[in-house]
């Protein structure tokens, strides 16, 4: 399968002293990756990447993604855009990373993520763009002052009792029913 967002760098480009990278998807792309993630659009995408060289033969990526996407409220269901901007951090290892694997020394060292492997001698730093974009996406988006509210909710102030409702409900079909 062929990534939607794909620019690939080989890791022997990758100067001793590091190297920036900078990343714009096109409009086909960004209509691509609108589909993969469920969104309605994705106006804009651009990430600047600083590359350096890490662990023998390994890439350590930094950086920043902004993005402009468009996606419906889950309250409301309005349409609403939102910027988002987020820094991502990324390793690879060497296909060939001489030495054991580490031991587990503490559970902390569990919640790191063990580098990603480069295979074939490159890494495609669009899709390092595109799988931080998919994390950083409200799974439940809100348009900006979105609330949900009952129509069923009562006026009183205090703690209710989840039956306030039924009652309602209860009272105006019986209503309805004469």
């Amino acid at each position: 399968m062929m990534p939607e967002f794909s620019r690939l760098i080989a890791v022997d480009r990758v100067p001793p002293e590091g190297m920036t990278e900078h990343l714009s998807a096109t409009p086909e792309e960004r209509q691509a990756l609108a589909k993969r993630f469920g969104l309605i659009a994705i106006h804009e995408l651009s990430a600047l990447l600083q590359l350096q060289p890490w662990r023998r033969g390994g890439i350590k990526i930094t950086g920043k993604l902004n993005a402009r996407v468009e996606q419906t409220c889950v309250v409301t269901l309005d349409r609403f855009q939102e910027t988002l901007t987020e820094e991502l951090t990324r390793y690879f290892a060497g296909q060939n990373a001489p030495g054991p694997t580490p031991a587990i020394r503490s559970v902390e060292s569990l919640e790191e993520d063990e580098p990603d492997v480069i295979s074939g001698g490159s890494i495609d730093l669009g899709e390092v763009v595109a799988e931080s974009l998919g994390l950083a996406i409200d799974p439940y988006p809100r348009k900006p002052g979105a609330e949900f509210t009952s129509q069923f909710a009562s006026d009183r102030s205090g703690p209710q009792s989840p039956f306030t409702a039924l009652k309602a409900l209860k009272r105006r079909t019986k209503g309805g029913n004469k």
